[in-house]
């Protein structure tokens, strides 16, 4: 007992609550958790391998392995890996699992929006399980809802390796842990045996037509359901039936359906993917994106808008930007602010304020100063006093009367928390 209480302590994390919505076919348990060093919050997937089935021990070491070796934007970030006789413990990045996921959405957003934050996953797994049958030459063999999982800011990742393999080769294990309702009928009838000689990526891209039928009407249970088409986007629906025909070889790539009209035209992924390369956007293509940006906000999932496109807003405006962007950048990011909770401005907003006032481009300060107002009543007194009010001392006395100007106007929201002594 002493030996395990000393293993205990020496693991750098600790785990807090259990996951009961993530259910494993091969049994590995999901809890949220911390870094005890810095407090990062990490989800964390523990395996047992005592009284395990072989089988079982196999696809989780499978899982393990391949979840070291691969490296995806879209893919589920592996932070470390614990492996010894009793367990396999994986440590990654905090996310939550998708069904959940589906089901906060769903209650929470305007249909509008959950359209759009299910289509945006869609495309990030879709080019993941493409990197893997193109460039890695693998299988997934085990996409489905318990092999997604979202982070925070509403990206989705894909994981459940369990069965993954190169192409042509059926996984090292006995039993399919795939779902039965996410099967191809090829697989249905000659089980994992019929990955031999099928195109690569076939019964993945079953499994792909099988996910965008559950994010888009409910949950499926079986195969009868897919052919109802209603509650599916009319411009995915020639893409779901190439995903969903009969014969492997007739199947849509999954590269085809990523780069095809669907997802090319719609404007909440190309703003998304736009958000992703902002670091190497030309500024006239900033400027046009931060222009379309209010229009394209109203059907943006509001954990998007809070915790993607907001902070890169505010970044983008911290690591500087023409003066004529700012005042443009500023209509999104207080479409956005109406949105947050005071703790959530002060935790994505506040911080990006006070970068800002640190610098001492006059242009970008009197663009700044002219927003006051709406940043003023939520800064606290301690940031106004340490922070604020002594970047903005110098603009009194600055030899450009519109900052001068600007300066005295800009005082007036944050007058009242003024210390004496300031």
């Amino acid at each position: 007992l002493k030996g395990i209480a000393d293993t205990l302590s020496r693991f750098p994390y600790s785990s807090r609550e259990d996951v009961h919505s993530y259910v494993s076919a091969v049994g590995t348990r999901m809890k949220q958790g911390v870094k005890k060093e810095d407090g990062t919050p990490v989800s964390l997937f523990t395996f047992e391998k005592a009284n395990s089935d072989p089988d079982a021990v196999r696809a989780a070491d499978n899982a393990h392995k391949r979840l070291r070796m691969l490296r995806h934007p879209y893919i589920l970030r592996l932070i470390e890996g614990f492996d010894n006789e009793t367990s396999i413990t994986l440590v990654t990045e905090r996310v939550t699992p998708l069904r959940e996921f589906l089901k906060a959405a769903a209650a929470s957003e305007t249909k509008e929006r959950y359209v759009a934050a299910v289509t945006w996953g869609l495309y990030q797994v879709i080019t993941a399980a493409a990197f893997l049958n193109n460039d890695c030459g693998m299988n997934h063999l085990n996409l489905c809802p318990e092999s997604i999982f979202v982070t925070d800011n509403g990206d989705w990742r894909l994981a459940g390796f369990e069965l993954t393999a190169p192409v042509g080769e059926p996984p090292a294990v006995h039993g399919d842990v795939h779902p039965p309702a996410y099967r191809s009928p090829q697989r249905v009838d000659g089980g994992l045996a019929s990955v031999r000689g099928a195109p690569p990526g076939a019964h993945d891209a079953w499994s792909v037509g099988c996910l965008a039928y559950e994010v888009y009407t409910g949950e499926l249970t079986s195969a009868t359901q897919l052919q109802n088409t209603q509650a599916l986007p009319d411009a995915f629906c020639p893409f779901y039936q190439q995903l969903l025909q009969s014969a492997p070889g007739a199947r849509c790539a999954l590269a085809a359906v990523r780069d095809g009209a669907f997802f090319a035209q719609s404007d909440i992924v190309q703003a998304q993917l736009f958000l992703e390369n902002m670091a190497i956007r030309e500024q006239n293509e900033r400027e046009v994106f931060f222009k379309q940006l209010p229009r394209v906000l109203p059907r943006v999932p509001i954990v998007a808008a809070k915790r993607k496109i907001l902070p890169t807003l505010v970044q983008a405006v911290a690591s500087g930007m023409p003066a004529s962007h700012i005042s443009i950048v500023m209509t999104p990011m207080l479409q956005i602010g109406k949105e947050l909770s005071e703790e959530e401005y002060q935790e994505i907003v506040v911080p990006g304020v006070v970068q800002w006032f640190a610098s001492n481009d006059r242009s970008m300060r009197i663009a700044i100063l002219k927003h006051m107002s709406e940043f003023g009543p939520h800064l606290p007194e301690k940031i106004v006093n340490e922070k604020v009010f002594p970047a903005m001392l110098v603009g009194f006395t600055d030899s450009a009367p519109a900052l001068r100007e600007a300066t005295i106007k800009g005082v007036l929201p944050i007058a009242e928390k003024l210390s004496p002594k300031n």
